[in-house]
C-alpha cells in the first residue's frame, strides 16, 4: 500500500544521496504524500510523509495528518515505517495534498506564519471553482499575505476530486 511505497521511497533516496549513514554527502529530503482510491469501495487509502490530506467533509475542510518523519535526511531511519489511513470518500469531495512551505510562510501585519488555519479558509472560499481559477486564487492571496517577506520554503498543492 502506499505507507509500504513511502518506506521504500525513503530508502532508496538515503541510498542515492549517500544519506544512509551518519556521515552522508549531504543532509537533503522531502515531504511526501501517496493517496490510493478504491472508487467501487467509496474509500481511499493515503499515506503521508510530513504531508497532511485536506479533504471536504460536511462543507468544512478537515486534516488528516501524515507521519511526523520526511523521507531522505540523515536523521530519518533508513527503515523508517509510515502509515496507511483509510478514508471513506465520496463522489465530488475535494481532496488536497500540501505541503508545509504553504503553512510555514511567514507574513500579514503581525509577521505570523500562514498556518492551517488560514489555508483552510484560502481554500474553503474558492474550493467550488475549477481547479485552475482555484490556483490563481489561492496563490494571489499567499502572495499578498507573503507580502514583503522572502519566500521560507518551496511551495506544493495538488488538488483533485472524485468524480
Amino acid at each position: 500500500g502506499p505507507a509500504a511505497l513511502l518506506a521504500v521511497m525513503n530508502r532508496s533516496i538515503k541510498h542515492s544521496l549517500g544519506q544512509h549513514t551518519a556521515e552522508g554527502a549531504s543532509d537533503d529530503g522531502l515531504e511526501m504524500a501517496i493517496c490510493k482510491v478504491f472508487p467501487d469501495e467509496g474509500r481511499m487509502v493515503f499515506a503521508g510523509a510530513r504531508m497532511s490530506l485536506f479533504h471536504s467533509r460536511d462543507g468544512a475542510l478537515e486534516e488528516l495528518k501524515g507521519d511526523r518523519p520526511a523521507m531522505g535526511y540523515r536523521h530519518i531511519p533508513a527503515e523508517q515505517t509510515y502509515t496507511n489511513q483509510t478514508l471513506m470518500v465520496e463522489p465530488g469531495q475535494r481532496f488536497y495534498l500540501v505541503s508545509d512551505g504553504f503553512i510555514d510562510q511567514v507574513g500579514g501585519p503581525k509577521h505570523r506564519m500562514l498556518g492551517k488555519k488560514r489555508l483552510a479558509d484560502l481554500i474553503t472560499a474558492c474550493w467550488d471553482q475549477p481547479f485552475a481559477a482555484q490556483k490563481d486564487e489561492i496563490l494571489a492571496a499567499f502572495h499578498a499575505y507573503r507580502g514583503e517577506e522572502s519566500q521560507r520554503d518551496d511551495l506544493s498543492m495538488v488538488g483533485f476530486t472524485l468524480g
